[in-house]
């Protein structure tokens, strides 16, 4: 062999070496970025459930055939709902007022559950019941309203912890878990003045195609109603 092909072979030699090597350290980065995340969410996760009003949301856990649902709930409410109608018709306002706040008792053990359903039907709870009161004004609106909230802090918290944890569970990459907190991060802070700019953060973080289509828009309307709960308390 010439000098020549001697040094190339040294030179190509010299260059896997180090792409070995890197490709070595990068692999020991992104794992120690994984293990920092699951470390992260772990944490995060506890301190959610940690709070008695999340002990037994459906968030940083794996699907429970048995566990709470809130569309039966939402089956219980609409029969209340139509019994405060009936009674409002035959001009039985008191009993109408024991249906709605009935009804509205339910919001609160839904929102509980954590989930983006949950979340809808507590909205067309409170939603259906302002309607009620607003069109009879016989009602005793503040009396019916007075125990009633809608939860809107952090109104994203359950379902990015709830995908961060699969994400770990799955194995995911630290690139992806960090990709799924920028999208939450972004969409938390626009959803209330900027639906569209939330859409956009979602559909970039996978959030809409992997986790829940239009998770803004339920969050969206869901603001809005707890905006027009506290107004109607007043």
């Amino acid at each position: 062999m010439s000098s020549l092909a001697k040094r190339v072979v040294i030179v190509i030699v010299a260059g896997l070496g180090t792409v070995g090597v890197a490709t070595f350290f990068g692999r020991k980065d992104d794992t120690a970025r994984f293990q920092a995340a699951r470390t992260r969410i772990d944490a995060e996760c506890r301190a959610y459930r940690a709070v008695p009003r999340n002990r037994h949301a459906a968030v940083c856990r794996g699907p429970d055939t048995y566990e709470p649902k809130a569309i039966p709930r939402y089956t219980e409410v609409s029969g209340l709902l139509d019994e405060a109608r009936a009674k409002i018709a035959r001009g039985d306002r008191l009993r109408a007022e024991t249906a709605l706040r009935s009804a509205l008792a339910i919001v609160e053990d839904v929102q509980r559950m954590g989930t983006l359903v949950a979340d809808l039907v507590a909205n067309s709870i409170v939603k259906q019941s302002l309607e009620i009161l607003a069109a009879h004004p016989e009602l005793d609106r503040r009396s019916v309203l007075s125990d009633v909230r809608l939860d809107v802090t952090r109104p994203f918290e359950g379902l990015r912890l709830q995908h961060d944890w699969m994400l770990v569970q799955a194995s995911r990459s630290a690139d992806e878990i960090e990709r799924s907190d920028t999208a939450f991060r972004e969409m938390e802070r626009t959803v209330a003045r900027d639906v569209g700019a939330c859409r956009e953060a979602s559909r970039a973080g996978g959030i809409d195609e992997n986790v829940a289509p239009d998770a803004c828009g339920t969050i969206q309307t869901l603001l809005e109603t707890a905006a027009r709960l506290d107004a109607a308390r007043r």
